[in-house]
C-alpha cells in the first residue's frame, strides 16, 4: 500500500494515466510473494447472511450532480454527497 502506483492513485490519478512500469512492478511483486503471506487457510465458518432490500430511491450529489442510489450516498452537513466526492 506504499507503492508509487498506490500513492498516485491516492492523489486521484486514474490508473490509465499512471506509467505502466509502476503497475507492472507492483504486479510482479505480488506474483513473487509467497502464497502463505497472502492467503490463510482455516476452518470454514457458517454465517447467517441477510441481504438489504434493493431500492430505486436516489438522490443527486450536491457536489458532482450525479444521481446516486440511496445505498451509495452519504449525508454531510445536511447535503447528499456520493462516496467518490466524500473521499
Amino acid at each position: 500500500m506504499k507503492s508509487d502506483f498506490v500513492n498516485k492513485r491516492k492523489e486521484g490519478i486514474e490508473p490509465y494515466e499512471i506509467d505502466s512500469k509502476l503497475a507492472i512492478s507492483m504486479i510482479q511483486n505480488m506474483l513473487n510473494t509467497p502464497l502463505e503471506s497472502i492467503f490463510s487457510i482455516g476452518d470454514i465458518k457458517n454465517y447467517d447472511l441477510t441481504f438489504a432490500k434493493g431500492t430505486f430511491n436516489y438522490h443527486q450529489c450536491s457536489k458532482c450532480s450525479e444521481p446516486v442510489y440511496e445505498t451509495g450516498i452519504r449525508v454531510k452537513d445536511n447535503k447528499y454527497i456520493c462516496i467518490s466526492c466524500g473521499n
